[in-house]
């Protein structure tokens, strides 16, 4: 690459950096966002020298917003401008960072009913499902991912010399290519393999694991790997359509009980579905619904099974 592609990049690299920042964002944006990074092999190298450089000019770091589930501040036309050329510049000039200043922690979260889509600096796409939260830590060696409460969707930019790491409770995921799901609660964690191939296992030893596991486990696209309290480990085959629904705002149940259908509905909704009468509790129910209606499922279930669905401020309880 010559010196002009180096500045014209580095130039379209600031743009993209600012646009990102911007509380209009949409996902259109961070698709364009994508497809941009496909144009030059370099293109995500220019973005993450853009992303570093921002973060060492003063005062720049303070004025963006790290969680998208809280839009960030647009920045007035000329104070964006003028830092985007700033950042423009220092690249062009070739000014270095050091791999200590080059690490930087980002935080990504949701509320309860939310799902964010984002764009992290590598241009790794992630969506966050209900109630999700991930701390992003890069380095010039390996690219860090906590997932700390949650359920989120990783589509991997490759990056053959920084490796690709989810945490989640004592158990790590490393991205080899790759599109996956990562669920995690107390008593499990769950990860669901879309495209390509993940490694998951206990954590390398820098992260204190948890996990009594002795093994790792390498997926196929279609296997889901659950360990359970950090010590059993099963590879099943689920129904990809139905782990991803929730991407669209959809959940889908498969002759499930009642009672996990309410606790699986209860992570979306700050109205709870409680059912107490343990025949109720195991009757079955399979079907399409809407994540954010708590309300309408229950009426749904009453009708169908002759039951009372009783409201009481943000509860309804379902039973005879």
């Amino acid at each position: 690459m010559d010196a002009d592609d180096k500045k014209r990049l580095a130039a379209e690299a600031s743009a993209w950096l600012v646009r990102l920042q911007d509380g209009e964002r949409t996902l259109q944006t961070d698709a364009a966002f994508r497809a941009w990074l496909k144009t030059s092999p370099d293109a995500a190298e220019a973005f993450a020298r853009v992303t570093d450089l921002w973060e060492l000019l003063p005062g720049a770091a303070a004025q963006m917003s790290p969680v998208p589930a809280k839009p960030a501040k647009a920045f007035p036309v000329r104070r964006a401008l003028f830092l985007g050329g700033a950042i423009a510049a220092a690249v062009v000039l070739g000014i270095g960072v050091s791999p200590l200043l080059r690490t930087q922690t980002l935080a990504y979260e949701t509320g309860v009913g939310q799902r964010e889509s984002a764009t992290l600096p590598d241009g790794t796409a992630v969506m966050l499902n209900t109630n999700s939260r991930i701390l992003v830590s890069y380095s010039a060696q390996r690219r860090r991912v906590t997932l700390e409460r949650g359920e989120v969707w990783f589509d991997i930019r490759h990056d053959a010399d920084r490796p690709f790491i989810v945490y989640a409770s004592g158990e790590q995921v490393e991205a080899l290519g790759t599109a996956f799901v990562v669920r995690g609660d107390p008593q499990a964690v769950a990860v669901t393999l879309a495209r390509g191939r993940v490694r998951v296992g206990p954590a390398d030893e820098d992260r204190a694991p948890s996990s009594k596991l002795s093994a790792s486990v390498i997926l196929s696209p279609g296997e889901r790997a659950i360990v359970v309290a950090g010590e059993r480990l099963v590879v099943d085959r689920p129904s990809l359509e139905a782990v991803m629904a929730w991407r669209r705002g959809e959940i889908i149940f498969s002759d499930t009980t009642l009672s996990e259908a309410a606790r699986e509905l209860n992570r979306y909704n700050t109205m709870r579905i409680v059912i107490t009468d343990p025949k109720v509790a195991r009757l079955r129910v399979s079907g399409v619904f809407e994540t954010s209606n708590a309300q309408e499922f229950a009426a749904t279930m009453a009708q169908l099974n002759g039951l009372h669905a009783r409201r009481s401020g943000e509860v309804i309880e379902l039973g005879r």
